[in-house]
């Protein structure tokens, strides 16, 4: 139980970060044009850079650890529950 919800955690982070970067980066593609034209700023998509990939880790780590918490509750409650005598 105790892995099961720490890889939940992990694969919804994963899952949120993917999608907020390729949000991102569509926004941008659409807007960019729209920017240029309007006020004459001309933005440049670029790929991640090495800063913004350590900052993608720590929210990945961040998801993990914030997951860890409901698993150890449920494993508590799971050896609790396990151990009772339901009548």
């Amino acid at each position: 139980m105790f892995v099961l919800l720490i890889s939940e955690a992990t694969v919804l982070t994963t899952i949120g970060i993917i999608c907020g970067v390729g949000g991102m980066y569509a926004m941008l593609a659409v807007a960019a044009p729209i920017i240029t034209s309007n006020y004459g700023i001309n933005i440049a998509l670029s790929g991640i850079s090495s800063h913004e990939w350590m900052l993608l880790g720590f929210v990945q780590l961040a998801g993990i650890i914030i997951g860890f918490f409901p698993a150890l509750r449920a494993y508590r409650q799971s050896l609790s529950d396990g151990m009772t005598i339901r009548i």
